[in-house]
């Protein structure tokens, strides 16, 4: 690939990972908020069909941010090949903003999943009437 092509490619990874790292944080956002307006009046059924849809919505969204990041490296190690002169991130500066948003989204999941079952412990849940 010329080196306008990678950098193409390079930018539209990033403009995609971002676009679905807002999306993911708008999902993980109305989670949240569903169960903090009307996270008492759900029965049973409700909450672990919620929790398991976001569960299965995260895992999604994360093993399509790992393949994009992946393949962010990979284009970047071959800008790097051809001695591009146009500034793509370090891979110091890849590693921390991967760490960091890995932070943020193991964070995140476990946080809203105990968010959303904060009131209700394993037996609560397994023993209560569905309403």
């Amino acid at each position: 690939m010329t080196e306008t092509e990678l950098l193409t490619a390079y930018w539209e990874v990033a403009e995609r990972m971002d676009a679905n790292f807002q999306f993911w944080l708008s999902g993980t956002f109305a989670m949240l908020l569903s169960f903090h307006f009307a996270g008492n009046t759900f029965g049973k059924t409700l909450k672990w069909f919620l929790v398991a849809l976001y569960a299965i919505f995260s895992v999604t969204f994360f093993s399509k941010f790992y393949a994009w990041g992946v393949m962010s490296l990979l284009i970047r190690d071959d800008l790097v090949a051809l001695n591009t002169s146009y500034l793509v991130l370090s891979e110091g500066h890849q590693f921390l903003n991967g760490l960091g948003t890995s932070l943020i989204l193991i964070l995140g999941f476990v946080g809203t999943i105990f968010f959303s079952l904060r009131n209700h412990s394993l037996k609560n849940v397994l023993t209560e009437k569905d309403t």
